[in-house]
């Protein structure tokens, strides 16, 4: 368990200084919040994190957190949702690509600011016709 949890940061490129959650990506719409992060330093699970918003009230729906190994799988150059999945990645296939620049400055308070580093962005290249599955979710490389 531990050697995976060591791949998945490794793949989404996290690293931490000053805390122990980590959230590795994410997307915020006018209908639908997700996360995928670490739970922290007491729970080794990385979890799929969301929440819809209510048609009724305009507010977000208490969110859900998932097991993101319960529903994803990582592949060579990203990760597949499983189609019969939980959260509304399901069905999705996304691909890691280099996108702009960080919008973290990457130094977590202990080093010079680098404002310079690549961001990155998870493309869905499969399974993408849903209403329900984002486009694409934004890497946070470097979140403290």
């Amino acid at each position: 368990m531990r050697i995976t949890i060591f791949l998945l940061l490794s793949f989404f490129s996290v690293l931490s200084y000053a805390s122990c959650e980590l959230e590795m990506a994410s997307i915020r719409t006018e209908t639908l919040s997700l996360s995928i992060y670490d739970e922290g330093c007491a729970n080794d699970q990385i979890v799929i994190d969301f929440a819809t918003k209510d048609r009724e009230s305009s507010k977000f729906e208490s969110s859900i957190k998932v097991p993101f190994l319960s529903e994803c799988a990582l592949t060579k150059d990203g990760f597949k949702c499983n189609a019969k999945g939980k959260t509304p990645l399901a069905g999705a296939t996304y691909k890691k690509v280099k996108f702009g620049r960080s919008w973290h400055d990457n130094s977590c308070g202990d080093g010079e600011p680098n404002y310079d580093a690549p961001g990155e962005k998870y493309i869905c290249v499969k399974g993408c016709g849903k209403l329900t599955i984002p486009e694409y979710l934004i890497g946070n490389d470097g979140s403290c």
